[in-house]
């Protein structure tokens, strides 16, 4: 197996000046499966089914009856080997593990020793090595052991005490007790697809190292709406645009630090620049907020309805002599987007829509209609994301 060397990065649009990121993304894996004497190259991010594939251990999984076929690759353990790790630093403050996506139960070993054990697909996971590295004497190799989902869910299920339902309430699928876990559940099979189940490290990796006064944002997100809006309320659209921003670091931001923004245009003009008001920072986390004047910005829409208006957002995170210290960088758009599910009003009742109550949708206070057989599901998903009260189909 061939070494992996350092590469510095800046992971897209986090950077700062001097942190050494390693990514472990590429080809260099071994997926191994002592059951089956497997042992065969692997990628992250990845999946057994997809691997195995590559190697010509498997054929298509959706090929003839290769979803029942191949069901053994599920009821097995699967194992990720990466290759040694060298150029690590000695002389850092911190060694971090970060994980965007590991699917679903996994073991984590790093330098031949435990780091943690993950059981949910969905989850951004970060763990501290340092002193696991710096007991290490040979390059270290990061290892993870997949489980089987369908197994460990069966496991849970049959735990004494454990809920359950009437026969029938809940959907079996192809594999039972999908609702136990924190996995796509169409990975147990749907209506509409195969139940392969898979297990792997399914988002990318990296090793970060920090130095004592260095943040590193493992994510960041910025909310933009109108001034007042309201969940699942039509909102006033002459009221300025609020831009909310949180960032989640590694490494605790020092105290005094502020947020400074700049938004701009396609043509590289500065639409709008300056300080986050009420920056609160709380142990890893920063958060901001300000406001832009509506007119400032062109919006955005849905295709065939406008333009799709995006600007770049800049986020500097300052210390409290205003030197950068993290940098993220992001596109964004303004628009309102709301299920209407208020009561007819006099003008639509003198159109001739019937008494009741509206169920459209509205972008920037106009109606638009989703169109194509996932509309039910659309809507759905929209009364769960501005309600919170109905599941996702």
């Amino acid at each position: 197996m061939k070494m992996r060397l350092p590469l510095i990065l800046s992971l897209g649009i986090h950077s700062a000046a001097a942190q050494s990121i390693i990514s472990l993304s590429g080809s260099d894996w071994t997926l191994n499966n002592p059951e089956y004497n497997i042992s065969c190259p692997a990628s992250l991010p990845s999946q057994a089914h997809l691997d195995l594939q590559a190697a010509q251990i498997i054929g298509d999984p959706y090929y003839g009856l290769n979803d029942y076929n191949l069901r053994w690759t599920t009821w097995t353990n699967w194992t990720y080997t990466g290759a040694p790790i060298a150029g690590l630093k000695s002389n850092t403050s911190s060694t971090w593990l970060l994980f965007n996506g590991l699917d679903t139960f996994a073991s984590i070993s790093f330098c031949g020793q435990h780091v943690a054990a993950v059981n949910n697909q969905f989850r951004q996971y970060f763990f501290d090595v340092s002193e696991i590295l710096l007991s290490c004497t040979e390059a270290p190799v990061l290892s993870m052991n997949f489980g089987s989902a369908p197994s460990i869910a069966d496991a849970i299920a049959n735990e004494p005490g454990q809920e359950t339902w009437p026969f029938g309430v809940q959907i079996t699928n192809e594999f039972p007790n999908r609702w136990f876990i924190r996995k796509e559940q169409s990975d147990f099979g749907w209506d509409w697809g195969p139940a392969f189940a898979p297990a792997g490290p399914w988002q990318p990796a990296w090793i970060i190292q920090l130095q004592p006064a260095e943040v590193y944002v493992r994510n960041s997100l910025v909310d933009i709406y109108r001034q007042g809006q309201l969940n699942n309320l039509p909102p006033d659209q002459n009221q300025p645009w609020v831009v909310n921003a949180s960032l989640d670091t590694i490494g605790s931001p020092p105290k005094g630090s502020s947020l400074e923004y700049v938004l701009i245009d396609s043509l590289n003009n500065t639409v709008s620049a300056g300080s986050l008001r009420d920056t609160n920072v709380t142990n890893t986390t920063v958060t901001g907020v300000t406001t832009i004047p509506q007119d400032a910005v062109k919006l955005w829409w849905p295709n065939n309805l406008g333009p799709q208006t995006l600007y770049n957002l800049t986020l500097r995170l300052l210390d409290s002599q205003n030197h950068t210290i993290a940098t993220v960088d992001k596109r964004v758009g303004f628009r309102t987007i709301v299920l209407n599910e208020g009561p007819i009003t006099e003008e639509q009742l003198a159109q001739g829509v019937a008494p009741g109550n509206n169920w459209h949708f509205e972008v920037n206070g106009h109606e638009f209609y989703s169109k194509g057989e996932n509309s039910h599901c659309i809507s759905r998903e929209l009364m769960r994301r501005y309600t919170m009260t109905v599941p996702c189909c």
